[in-house]
């Protein structure tokens, strides 16, 4: 057997005072010649079996030279193209890491940057960031989702007049819980030390229903404690007060206590034997499983990253509620999100 290709070779190559990356090579084109299989290779030495096959195909063409270093230390720099390369590999990945990302330039290149700010660059040249993840029910239909945008929209354009002559608001409208425990969330503090929120009972909660008008931007939000139907009926009769002589169009999810139970009695007695079209409350249900679909979202996080900002100036409950009220009862807000049926 050729010299290059004998394990006595390989093994007096190991047993040199080598770089611990010369060894990885060197021991992984050993366990292959012992008929070892790529993959088992791969999980004991924590490499890809492409680079099994990178220095397999260079021992056999240079034999344990082609192993070594031809540098002392990792080289601190990669080429235009190599970056473009790089860049090609991460929009082509499903996941990200910045641990995957150095394997692969090392692996690939031999370089190992010293600040991890260099392959944050790179992950912005592929156009990746480090961002919050965001709720996603995989439950939710998306066929069903669009044919609801649909039957929104057309009701929405069906009584377009009467809405810009505010003998209609359109409302979306949702219940939200508030807990003490939601004060916590990412702030600035000392690196060395803990950033803490003062919790006395992380169970204290407040429930709140509210709406807001799709077309000024209102947001109207009232107390209870708890969430059904009859909490439900109340809060519609607080709208018609605030909405007088005014046809209400509320858009909210499925949830039991805003269909079942006593809400058909209520509405029928509201709505009697009017025409649809005359109804003082219509009642429209977003597709079940996504909560993306209501505006009304976007406020419940406003006003709770509110309170996130200012966690240092509250020490009871009753203030954390106070301040939530105020920073959203009967303020006007204005996003896109909000037109998105218009």
């Amino acid at each position: 057997m050729d010299e290059r290709v004998n394990i006595e070779h390989i093994i007096k190559f190991l047993n040199e005072k080598i770089d611990a990356r010369e060894y990885r090579r060197g021991l992984a084109i050993k366990l292959v010649m012992e008929g070892y299989l790529y993959k088992d290779i791969s999980a004991m030495l924590n490499i890809t079996e492409a680079y099994i096959s990178k220095w397999k195909k260079i021992y056999e063409e240079k034999g344990v030279e082609g192993l070594r270093l031809g540098y002392k230390g990792a080289n601190g720099y990669l080429s235009r193209e190599e970056k473009q390369v790089i860049v090609e590999w991460l929009k082509e990945q499903e996941e990200w890491n910045l641990e995957k990302l150095q394997i692969y330039i090392k692996e690939k290149y031999e370089v190992e940057f010293k600040s991890n700010q260099s392959y944050y660059e790179l992950f912005a040249m592929a156009k990746i960031s480090w961002k919050k993840t965001q709720k996603n029910n995989p439950q939710g239909d998306p066929i069903k989702i669009e044919s609801k945008k649909k039957e929104i929209i057309a009701h929405v354009t069906e009584y377009k007049e009467e809405i810009e002559n505010e003998e209609r608001v359109v409302l979306f409208a949702d219940e939200c819980h508030l807990l003490w425990g939601d004060l916590c969330g990412y702030g600035w503090g000392k690196t060395e030390e803990r950033l803490e929120v003062d919790i006395i009972n992380e169970r204290e909660k407040q429930t709140y229903y509210g709406a807001i008008n799709s077309k000024t931007g209102e947001m109207i939000i009232k107390e209870y404690e708890t969430a059904n139907t009859v909490n439900t009926i109340n809060f519609l009769e607080h709208l018609r007060k605030e909405y007088k002589d005014i046809k209400l169009t509320i858009i909210w999810d499925g949830a039991s206590f805003h269909k079942k139970n006593e809400m058909p009695t209520y509405l029928e007695s509201i709505n009697g034997t009017k025409e649809k079209k005359d109804w003082e409350i219509t009642c429209i249900n977003f597709a079940p499983n996504a909560p993306e679909q209501n505006p009304i979202e976007d406020i419940w996080l406003k006003g709770k990253n509110a309170l996130r900002k200012h966690f240092r100036i509250f020490r009871v409950f009753k203030d954390i509620k106070a301040f939530f009220t105020k920073t959203l009862d009967n303020q006007f807000f204005d996003f896109k999100k909000l037109h998105m049926y218009n």
